[in-house]
C-alpha cells in the first residue's frame, strides 16, 4: 500500500499532531513545529517512517519490492540512459 504524504504541525510539549498551526497552538502554549508523517494507505494512521507507513497494514508475509531510494541507499546505482 503506498503510503500518503503530509506535512502536519507538532506540539513540542505533548507532541501530538494537529491539521493546522492554530490548532496545535491552542493545544499546547508554545509555538508549534511543522513535521513531514506519512499516512497509511489502508487504514490512516499516521507514522514518521515512510516504510512503516507503507507496511502497517500488510500481513508479515507479504515483501514488497524495493523503492529506487532504498536501492540507492543499499548502493545500487542508477544507470545511465
Amino acid at each position: 500500500m503506498n503510503p500518503i504524504r503530509k506535512f502536519l504541525f507538532q506540539c513540542p510539549a505533548c507532541e501530538k499532531l494537529h491539521h493546522s498551526r492554530l490548532d496545535a497552538e491552542d493545544c499546547c502554549p508554545q509555538e508549534a513545529d511543522q513535521t513531514m508523517c506519512w499516512e497509511c494507505g489502508e487504514c490512516g494512521e499516521l507514522h514518521h517512517d515512510e516504510d512503516k507507513a507503507r507496511y502497517c497494514c500488510l500481513d508479515e508475509d507479504i515483501i514488497l519490492p524495493a523503492t529506487p531510494m532504498q536501492l540507492e541507499a543499499a548502493g545500487q546505482q542508477r544507470l545511465p540512459l
